[in-house]
Order: C-alpha cells, then sequence, then structure tokens
C-alpha cells in the first residue's frame, strides 16, 4: 500500500492517471482517499518511453473504438489536503501520479516539449512544456550515452524554466524532460 498526500485546488470530479512500467495485462488497483471505501479499478499504460507509460484508473478492460478502456473511474473531491492510498499488483512500478479534474484528457499526458535557448554568457535556459502541477525531470548529454541532471522543475502553469549553468563547459549539448 502506497499512500500519497494531495492538494486539490477545487472541489470536482477528479481522474487518477498513474505512470507505471509496462505490464502485459492491465494492473488491478485499489485505491481509498481519506480512509473510504477502496474502488477497485485497472491500469493500463499508453504508449512508453523506455518503458514507462501513462495509464488512467478505469472500472474494466473494455477498449472503445479508439483502442483506450473505457469507463474511467471519478473521485469527488473537494478543495484542501487528501490522503490518497494505492494498492497495485506486485511486479508493477509506479513512478508518477496525476490527479485531473480534466476530463477531456484522452489516452493519456502529452510528454513534455523541452527548448532550449543559449544565452549570450554561455549558460542554456530550458523551457519545458507539459502538464500544469507535474514536476520533470530535466537532463543533459552530448554523447547520448551519458545523462546528467540539470535539476527538476515543478510546472505550476503549463510551462516552467531551469537554466543549464554548465552548458558553456560544451561545444553542444541535448536536453530531455521526463515526468518525476
Amino acid at each position: 500500500m502506497v499512500s500519497f498526500t494531495i492538494n486539490v485546488p477545487a472541489d470536482g470530479k477528479y481522474l487518477v492517471w498513474c505512470r507505471i512500467a509496462e505490464s502485459p495485462d492491465p494492473a488491478p488497483v485499489m485505491v481509498s482517499v481519506d480512509g473510504s471505501q477502496p474502488e477497485t479499478g485497472l491500469l493500463s499504460a499508453g504508449p512508453s518511453l523506455e518503458g514507462w507509460g501513462w495509464g488512467r484508473l478505469v472500472a474494466d478492460a473494455r477498449e472503445d473504438s479508439f483502442g483506450t478502456l473505457s469507463a474511467p473511474i471519478f473521485f469527488a473531491l473537494t478543495s484542501g489536503t487528501h490522503v490518497l492510498r494505492m494498492q497495485i499488483r506486485p511486479g508493477v512500478k509506479l513512478d508518477s501520479l496525476l490527479i485531473t479534474n480534466d476530463q477531456s484528457m484522452g489516452t493519456h499526458p502529452a510528454p513534455p516539449g523541452v527548448n532550449a535557448r543559449r544565452e549570450t554568457n554561455g549558460q542554456v535556459k530550458i523551457t519545458v512544456a507539459g502538464v500544469a502541477g507535474v514536476s520533470y525531470l530535466v537532463e543533459a548529454t552530448s554523447d547520448f550515452v551519458t545523462w546528467e541532471t540539470v535539476g527538476i522543475v515543478t510546472n505550476m502553469t503549463e510551462t516552467s524554466q531551469i537554466t543549464d549553468t554548465d552548458a558553456s563547459q560544451h561545444e553542444s549539448r541535448f536536453y530531455r524532460a521526463m515526468a518525476k
């Protein structure tokens, strides 16, 4: 059983999205909020990046016409702090959680966009565009083999910026951002 303390900005109906390591079958999950009776649902990862994919909590494993699992489970939450508890089948790895009242989110949260601009002082300003409220690990490489951490940014809106102060030590650098 894993517990998360979440801060809900406004009353509403919320979906639970999880970034999980791919599993061949939808993973059974039990979720409760503030000690309530647990909801039982399934998680199935969508398109993956390095073996990880986003899946939302759904009531059953039937696919709709787009190939996504249907019948999402909604949680009626009030504004304020809540404790969300999850129990996932052993062997399924979870590394990110997204609670959203944006019901237009289709199959999975979009991957973050990364834009890098070298400043006159040699440093690089990196803009990460992604889901509001999600933290992203920003990494840099010169050879696509060794990745170094630039830092972690949390998108309070839909974009955030971080500066690579070591960029001037490298002729060229490439950047990536991953949901944390």
